[in-house]
């Protein structure tokens, strides 16, 4: 069923339906009928129909819990990585100094 069709079912429009695919980052055709069932429908379109009507929630779309995970798992990762670009900075910071202070030595 096309989304003009589900939005007619569901009497909403198809921007409202649209708006729910997005919700579950969903944005291709291709992901819009990924149909794993995990949720617990048949097709995407069907859990799409059962968040409209609030039988269900995006967070019961696995594939919207894995891509958030992933967010969160990258947010972790560049927290990390800024963590660890500061602690160089702050060795070669400290090298630089060490470095002059040996030069300063070796010309006495």
């Amino acid at each position: 069923m096309s989304s003009k069709k589900l939005a007619d079912a569901l009497k909403m429009s198809d921007e409202e339906i649209e708006s729910i695919y997005k919700d579950l980052l969903k944005s291709t055709e291709e992901d819009k009928q990924v149909n794993c069932r995990a949720c617990g429908y048949d097709t995407c379109e069907q859990m799409v129909a059962a968040i409209a009507i609030e039988m269900k929630t995006k967070e019961d779309c696995a594939r919207y819990r894995k891509i958030q995970d992933m967010i969160v798992l990258f947010d972790g990762l560049q927290a990390n990585l800024q963590i660890m670009v500061k602690n160089l900075e702050t060795t070669v910071e400290a090298y630089a100094v060490i470095s002059r202070i040996l030069q300063e030595k070796a010309e006495n």
